[in-house]
């Protein structure tokens, strides 16, 4: 893989393995329904189940064509995201369904179930009202519903993804993951593009990478190289200090008074920052500057 579409690896795959093997419990020949496919997430899961489970049924939703032929691309049966346009492709219960949408889809989620199936929960839009459940779907079927938050993986587990992530790329399947880049002068697009996919009101195919022309340059030509790629994931902002992990967060310390979290030989001081989630790129950079902020990791997960 060159660098750009390497930048879509960490969180995507990670995040997809966890949910497929550690929340969802996929064993081989299971049926499998991935609801929101066409996104990094959705389509990493898709190439997961697919290499690693032999899966005999893998359906995916996505809401317009361009997305349901990304998912068909990756080897799933692609439909749209409605219960009934879900039952058209595949009238029985699936054993594991990944959720992408739980505030919209948890209800039915039960009802597409099979007996004994799991439901991982990867996604919920925040401030958005819950779910409407019938939780007899649950107790009959004897389902179950775990939630999937990347930061609780320990050391050993990641690197036993990594494995099974290197060994999915080195396997039949070698299609690189499916990336949107965009040059540092089309940031706004970007940020403009993942804001709206955090309100629910767009979608694009894959992962969104900013890369500036050097990498691209580099990557493209020897896939070698110093070329620096940022990964954008930026629909939400931190809004308190470092060190809100906790036990499950980094090594955290004081030095004269100020706070300090370390990651490998980095010290990282947090600033207390207070932004609108959507706030227009010029008011950010304004309000970085006040700060003395240089650079701004946003991430949907603080």
């Amino acid at each position: 893989l060159d660098l750009i579409s390497a930048a879509a690896l960490p969180i995507a795959y990670l995040t997809a393995h966890r949910a497929l093997f550690t929340a969802g419990e996929l064993r081989r020949l299971e049926s499998i329904l991935v609801r929101g496919a066409s996104g990094a997430v959705g389509l990493a899961a898709v190439h997961l189940a697919r290499h690693f489970c032999d899966s005999r049924v893998v359906i995916g939703t996505a809401s317009s064509e361009a997305g349901r032929v990304a998912v068909q691309r990756r080897g799933a049966v692609a439909t749209g995201h409605s219960e009934e346009d879900i039952q058209k492709v595949h009238g029985k219960g699936f054993d594991v369904i990944l959720d992408l949408m739980a505030n919209e889809n948890l209800g039915s989620d039960l009802h597409l179930l099979a007996p004994g199936g799991r439901v991982a929960v990867i996604g919920s839009r925040p401030g958005a009202p819950p779910a409407a459940i019938d939780a007899r779907q649950a107790l009959v079927k004897e389902a179950k519903v775990r939630g999937v938050f990347l930061w609780k993986q320990t050391e050993a587990e990641r690197q036993m993804a990594y494995r099974d992530i290197f060994q999915a790329f080195a396997g039949k399947d070698k299609a690189a993951p499916s990336v949107r880049s965009f040059r540092f002068d089309q940031a706004q697009e970007a940020h403009d593009i993942v804001s709206l996919q955090a309100q629910g009101k767009g979608q694009t195919e894959g992962k969104v990478v900013l890369v500036n022309e050097e990498a691209s340059t580099v990557c493209k030509a020897s896939h070698a190289g110093t070329a620096k790629v940022i990964d954008v994931h930026a629909h939400a902002v931190l809004e308190e200090t470092m060190g809100a992990a906790g036990r499950f967060g980094p090594e955290l310390g004081e030095s004269d008074g100020k706070p300090w979290f370390r990651i490998g030989d980095y010290y990282l001081h947090g600033v207390k920052y207070r932004g609108s989630p959507f706030m227009d790129i010029t008011a950010r950079l304004a309000r970085m500057d006040k700060y003395g902020i240089d650079l701004q990791v946003l991430s949907p997960n603080p």
